[in-house]
């Protein structure tokens, strides 16, 4: 109760600037929820807790619960709010079919989310970007975002094939663009390619805030016995064998912008994906994984 008055509603008010310095409400970490509750508007309470670490319920509480300090509807399907103050590993519930939009708002600290396997990976775009996803096996990352330019700006979500010294291999879980290996039908290796020049530039520029550029780290790839130096580039034929080892694993689907750019897609929504990798005896054509997700050989740099 609020001055003898019972709380039914948790609204979205604009707090003042000093919210903080005034009512020291950065010191919270736990929030309880009367029974009496029966609205809340989510963003209220990242913002006037930015610290908070646990959120529970009251168990009379008819329409909202509490599990792990975190607030879902009542009967656990749709996931509401994670305190923003949450650290470590958060292993969202397999009853959770829904998530607000809204839920993960603030959450800078999580180092990874564990989700369902029957969650997809449309799904996992919902999340909160630079911290570690994993469905089942497979771990997941949201960096950067497409530029403005290959359609409608989308959180990036890449695959992590693996990890070294604190350092991650990541591929793109989509086609993102759809782009020939080189402008012309000519003998050209990875290193004066136009795709290695366009994803090193106008890509890199675009679709990455400095921030996150400043910690994409400059490799030395070698193509074909030559060595690049590339923040960007695309696999070559023994790294898809050794990090994608099965054909199902392979496969992939062109974003929205590749379709509308010309990408053939199967009808189990599968596309073709350059490799850097030469194709056959001749620089003149190159490596790529099929719809099916076998690697083929010979395919025109200009396709």
């Amino acid at each position: 109760e609020i001055d003898g008055k019972q709380v039914t509603a948790i609204f979205d008010l604009q707090p003042p600037a000093d919210t903080m310095q005034v009512s020291n409400l950065g010191l919270v970490e736990r929030i309880c929820i009367p029974d009496t509750v029966t609205d809340i508007n989510f963003p209220v309470i990242p913002y006037l807790f930015p610290n908070l670490r646990k959120i529970d319920v009251a168990d009379q509480n008819q329409f909202y619960s509490s599990l792990d300090g975190v607030l879902y509807n009542e009967d656990l399907t749709e996931l509401l709010q994670v305190p923003a103050g949450k650290t470590g590993i958060y292993r969202i519930p397999d009853s959770v079919n829904s998530i607000d939009s809204r839920a993960f708002a603030e959450c800078k600290k999580l180092e990874k989310i564990i989700v369902p396997n029957e969650f997809g990976e449309d799904n996992l775009k919902q999340l909160p970007s630079k911290c570690l996803l994993q469905m089942g096996n497979q771990e997941y990352i949201i960096y950067g975002g497409n530029p403005k330019q290959l359609g409608s700006p989308q959180a990036l979500l890449w695959t992590v094939l693996n990890h070294d010294n604190g350092k991650m291999l990541l591929l793109s879980s989509e086609a993102i663009a759809c782009a020939p290996f080189h402008t012309s039908e000519e003998i050209v290796t990875w290193k004066d390619s136009s795709i290695r020049s366009w994803l090193n530039t106008y890509f890199l520029q675009n679709a990455f805030a400095e921030s996150e550029r400043a910690k994409i780290v400059e490799a030395n790839i070698v193509t074909d016995s030559v060595t690049t130096q590339d923040s960007i580039f695309l696999l070559s034929q023994s790294e898809v064998e050794k990090n994608l080892p099965l054909a199902s694993t392979r496969q992939a689907s062109p974003s929205e912008y590749a379709k509308q750019t010309g990408a053939y897609t199967s009808e189990q929504g599968y596309c073709w994906w350059w490799l850097r990798s030469s194709g056959g005896n001749s620089n003149v054509y190159k490596a790529v994984v099929n719809d099916s997700g076998k690697i083929a050989q010979g395919y025109l740099v200009n396709a």
